[in-house]
């Protein structure tokens, strides 16, 4: 009912996606929950007589995990580990065009490369843009796939000025509530080495595809509301030692109602091109889980092809 949606899938949804659950395809976004509604009639009655099945996840959850230092080391350990590989980074690609049978590329530094295969993780709206082209309709596609604004901000602080224990993973606000914060994690507790003994580390995200009114905020502003929102909640009594944020204007893609549409003119078009690969958040998937399963589904079909041409 309304109630269930208000405070139990609407703080769920911008918690992952940062968006609207009234925008939102449930199938897209969520497909067992869309799976337990078609089959058993209902959310709860597919949860109930399905408590002693095993399934994939309906929407977050498991434990958390990350590397030491940040998400930035998957990078450079992938880099360690491979060989006769070149990195080109800080050089962005402005146009591809389909040049017998190989994708030319024109780089933002004036650099030019053919490849015979090609893998695109970046943003859609990126995306859109280095293919008009090559393929204006796989442009236009890819162009429809909206983006949600978001802020984050860590706050350091001592834990004697933090009245609260947090032990668990941090909170999220229904929309009703009308917070100009979506909810905050407890990095400190989530990921224990990320903050020094005697320290607790929270993270605030603001924004999302119901705020679009921080994009117009300086930052300055949003920190303080931000500090704000999450003051009584967690009883701050001291100032943070710590302060750290970042401002996207799209951040997270929006899989709206209508999305497997977008998604199956992008593969046909991607099937058109040969040998293109989409992978990233924009099509199967904004959650570091989705984006790994959808990186080894590419590398197997690309090694695959590459072998059926040898």
């Amino acid at each position: 009912g309304k109630e269930a949606c208000e405070y139990l899938i609407s703080p769920m949804v911008s918690g992952v996606f940062a968006g609207d659950p009234y925008k939102l395809s449930l199938k897209s976004c969520f497909p067992v929950i869309a799976d337990l509604e078609e089959t058993y009639g209902g959310l709860f009655k597919g949860m109930l007589k399905k408590k002693n099945k095993k399934s994939g996840p309906a929407g977050p959850g498991g434990v958390l995990t990350s590397y030491k230092g940040g998400l930035i080391n998957s990078l450079t350990d992938l880099s360690k580990k491979t060989k006769s590989v070149e990195y080109r980074l800080g050089d962005g690609v402005n146009r591809v065009e389909k040049v017998h049978d190989k994708f030319h590329i024109k780089t933002a530094s004036a650099n030019e490369f053919d490849f015979d295969h090609l893998v695109v993780a970046c943003p859609s709206y990126v995306a859109s843009e280095f293919f008009k082209d090559m393929d204006s309709e796989l442009s236009d596609s890819l162009n429809k796939i909206h983006y949600a604004p978001a802020f984050v901000v860590g706050f350091g602080f001592d834990e004697e000025d933090v009245k609260h224990d947090m032990d668990g993973f941090g909170y999220l606000i229904p929309p009703t509530e009308n917070r100009k914060i979506l909810g905050a994690l407890f990095t400190s507790s989530i990921f224990p080495e990320r903050a020094p003994e005697g320290k607790k580390l929270v993270r605030v995200i603001m924004g999302g595809d119901r705020n679009p009114w921080i994009v117009g905020k300086p930052e300055e502003e949003l920190v303080l509301m931000a500090l704000e929102g999450i003051n009584d909640t967690l009883g701050i009594k001291g100032h943070p030692e710590v302060v750290q944020y970042f401002k996207w204007n799209m951040a997270i893609p929006q899989y709206y109602q209508g999305h497997s549409k977008i998604v199956k003119s992008i593969e046909n078009a991607s099937e058109s091109a040969g040998n293109l690969y989409i992978g990233g958040n924009i099509l199967y998937g904004i959650g570091i889980n989705d984006c790994t399963r959808t990186s080894f589904e590419i590398a197997k079909k690309l090694l695959e092809n590459i072998k059926a041409h040898q």
